[in-house]
C-alpha cells in the first residue's frame, strides 16, 4: 500500500495533525469501527516516511486479521474508510480554524431547521464582521451575496415588505462578484495568450471594461488595477500605465486581499518578460524591483511558490541589474525553501549566473563543470550558460576559437539527440547555438584580419534577422555580442 492515496495523505500531515487525528479516530461519535482504529495505530508507527516493508498490504492485513486468509477487497474497503475519516478530520479542522466559515455553517444549519430569528442575528454579525475587515475581493462579495440570498429566500421572510433590503444587497454583491471575477479571469486568459500563445474569445472584454470604467473603477483598487492590466495586454504595453499599476501595487497592496495582490504582482512580472523579449531592456530593472518587492512583502510565498524556476529567474534578473549583494543574500537565505531534491542544482545555477554577470567567467565555469550531475531540467540552461562563458573568454583569448566552435557543435549534437525537450525549447536552444556560431565566426575573422569584416549595412541586416527570430534563447545577450563586432 506504499503508493496508496492514504499514505500520500498521511505524509503531508504535521505532527500536530497526527496527534489530533488520533483523538478524532478514537472518538466513538465519529468512528465506531474498532478495526479502523487498529489500522490507523499500526500505520502511524511508521511515520513520517511510511516506507517500511511492514506496510505491504499482506503484512497490514495479517496485523488486522491474524487468523484470516488475505482478502484484498476487504483491506481496500478499510483503507478507503480510513481515508474518508481523515478527510472528515481535515474539513472539521478547517472549520475550527476559520471562525467566519464556522458561523456560516451555523446559519445554514439554522436555515435548514427554519430557525429564522437566530439566522438574522448571526447573519447581521457576519456582515458586520466582513465589512470591518475592509478587504474586498471575490470571496467578500460572494459571502455577502450568499448571506443576503439566504435571508431573502428563507420561508419566514416577508418578501414584499418595503423594509426587506436583503434582495438589494444580494443583487449588488452578486454584480460586484461577477465583475471582479470576470476581470481576474480576463487577465488570466491574456497571460495564457502572452506566455503560451493560446487565444480566447474576447467579445465580452470591451463590455466588461466599459462597465468597470462607468460604474466600478472607484469601488476598490483591484477593479481599476485589473482593468489597467487588461489594457497593457490588449495593446502594445504603455509604460506609463505599467508604472502606475506598479506604484499602486507597492502603495496599496495592504488594502487588497493577498489573492488579488499576488495575482497583479504575477501579471506585472509576466508583462515585463514580454516587453523585455520585445527589446525593451530597461524593463529588467522594473522586473527586479517587482521580484524584490514580492519576496520582501511575501507576495511570493516562499514556502509554497518558490520553485526552482522562480529562484533562478530572480537570481538572473537581479544579477543582470548589478544587484549582486542582494542576490547573494537572497541565495543564502531562501535556498532552504527549495525542494531538497532540487536545491543543489538550482543554487549552483543561480551562483553561476551571479558570477557570469560579475564577469567572472572562470568562476562561473568552475560551477558549471559538474552540471551533468544536476537535476535534468536545469542542465540545458547550464549548458547554454557554459557556452556563453566560453565565448566571453574567447574575446580575450582569440586562440580559443576552435574550442568554442567544437563546444557549440557538441551542444547542438546533444540537443538534437535529446528526446525529452519540448520542440519549442529545442528550437530555442538550436537557434541560440546557430547565432552564437555566426557571431564567433565573424569575431574570429575580425581577429585574423585586424579589421572590421562586416560593413554597417551587413551588421544591420544580421541584427534585423536576429531580432526577427521568434524562438531563441538569450536573444538580448546575442544582440549585445553582435553589436560589439
Amino acid at each position: 500500500m506504499h503508493d496508496s492515496k492514504l499514505l500520500c495523505l498521511l505524509k503531508h500531515l504535521s505532527d500536530d495533525d497526527i496527534k489530533a487525528l488520533k483523538l478524532f479516530v478514537h472518538s466513538p461519535f465519529l468512528n465506531k469501527n474498532k478495526v479502523l482504529i487498529t489500522l490507523f495505530e499500526y500505520i502511524i508507527r511508521y511515520a513520517p516516511l511510511y516506507t517500511s516493508s511492514k506496510l505491504a498490504r499482506k503484512n497490514v492485513f495479517k496485523k488486522l486479521y491474524p487468523t484470516k486468509e488475505y482478502d484484498t477487497n476487504r483491506l481496500s474497503v478499510l483503507i478507503s474508510k480510513l481515508y474518508k475519516l481523515i478527510q472528515e478530520y481535515l474539513v472539521i479542522s478547517e472549520l475550527q480554524n476559520n471562525d467566519f466559515r464556522f458561523k456560516r455553517m451555523i446559519t445554514k444549519s439554522f436555515s435548514n431547521r427554519n430557525i429564522q430569528q437566530s439566522i438574522e442575528g448571526i447573519s447581521k454579525k457576519l456582515v458586520k464582521e466582513l465589512k470591518q475587515k475592509g478587504i474586498k475581493d471575490i470571496h467578500y462579495y460572494s459571502e455577502l451575496f450568499q448571506i443576503n440570498n439566504e435571508l431573502y429566500t428563507h420561508p419566514d421572510t416577508i418578501r414584499f415588505a418595503s423594509a426587506v433590503n436583503s434582495i438589494n444587497e444580494a443583487c449588488e454583491n452578486l454584480d460586484l462578484f461577477f465583475i471582479l471575477a470576470r476581470l481576474r479571469y480576463i487577465c488570466e486568459m491574456y497571460m495564457r495568450r502572452i506566455i503560451i500563445g493560446v487565444r480566447f474569445n474576447e467579445d465580452i472584454v470591451p463590455l466588461i471594461c466599459q462597465l468597470v470604467e462607468q460604474h466600478y473603477v472607484d469601488q476598490h483598487p483591484a477593479f481599476s488595477m485589473y482593468l489597467s492590466i487588461i489594457k497593457l495586454c490588449k495593446e502594445s504595453p504603455d509604460e506609463a500605465i505599467f508604472l502606475s499599476v506598479k506604484k499602486r501595487l507597492f502603495e496599496e497592496h495592504e488594502s487588497m486581499s493577498s489573492d488579488d495582490s499576488r495575482a497583479i504582482h504575477g501579471y506585472l512580472i509576466n508583462i515585463t518578460n514580454f516587453v523585455i523579449n520585445a527589446g525593451k531592456d530597461h524593463f529588467a530593472k522594473q522586473q527586479f524591483e517587482l521580484y524584490q518587492f514580492g519576496i520582501e512583502e511575501q507576495l511570493i510565498k516562499v514556502d509554497e511558490q518558490l520553485t526552482g524556476t522562480t529562484f533562478i529567474n530572480i537570481a538572473v534578473v537581479g544579477s543582470a541589474c548589478g544587484e549582486f549583494d542582494w542576490i547573494e543574500n537572497f541565495i543564502q537565505k531562501y535556498q532552504f525553501f527549495l525542494h531538497p531534491t532540487l536545491r543543489n542544482s538550482v543554487v549552483a545555477l543561480a551562483m553561476a549566473f551571479l558570477f557570469f554577470h560579475k564577469q567572472n567567467y572562470d568562476k562561473a565555469h568552475s560551477i558549471l563543470i559538474d552540471l551533468d550531475k544536476w537535476e535534468y531540467n536545469y542542465q540545458w540552461r547550464g549548458r547554454s550558460l557554459r557556452l556563453r562563458c566560453y565565448y566571453e573568454n574567447f574575446l580575450s583569448n582569440p586562440n580559443d576559437f576552435d574550442f568554442v566552435l567544437n563546444s557549440i557543435q557538441t551542444f547542438q549534437g546533444f540537443i538534437q539527440k535529446d528526446t525529452t525537450l519540448s520542440e519549442n525549447r529545442k528550437k530555442g536552444y538550436l537557434n541560440f547555438s546557430k547565432w552564437l556560431k555566426k557571431i564567433a565566426t565573424q569575431k574570429n575573422k575580425k581577429n585574423m584580419e585586424y579589421r572590421n569584416i562586416l560593413s554597417i549595412i551587413e551588421k544591420e541586416k544580421l541584427l534585423n534577422e536576429l531580432n526577427e527570430e521568434k524562438v531563441i534563447m538569450v536573444k538580448k545577450w546575442l544582440i549585445s555580442k553582435l553589436k560589439e563586432l
